[in-house]
């Protein structure tokens, strides 16, 4: 949550997980170009990952069962860069 100015709220059970993207935290307003921009980018990166949500700004994560704590790293890595990217420079 609040990674570049994006979190929007952070939900899951076990190993499904979502990240919602927003505009503005204050207002909440969902983010579907940067959540559809983030699906591009991390498909890029060989990480697969899905969109929900009723606003399509939900990006969800479903994690292998097999998954080390070098795979969660590297994802979380990953995610941190794509977000910086997509966010627009202040």
């Amino acid at each position: 949550q609040g990674v570049c100015g994006r979190g929007g709220e952070g939900r899951g059970v076990g190993f499904f997980l979502g990240m919602e993207l927003v505009k503005d935290r204050s207002t909440k307003a969902p983010a579907r170009d940067e959540a559809a921009r983030f699906l591009q980018e991390a498909w890029k990166k060989k990480i697969l990952v899905g969109l929900g949500g009723l606003e399509g700004n939900v990006i969800r994560i479903e994690p292998p069962l097999v998954l080390t704590r070098e795979h969660i790293d590297a994802a979380a890595e990953a995610f941190d860069e794509i977000l910086k990217n997509i966010s627009p420079r202040h």
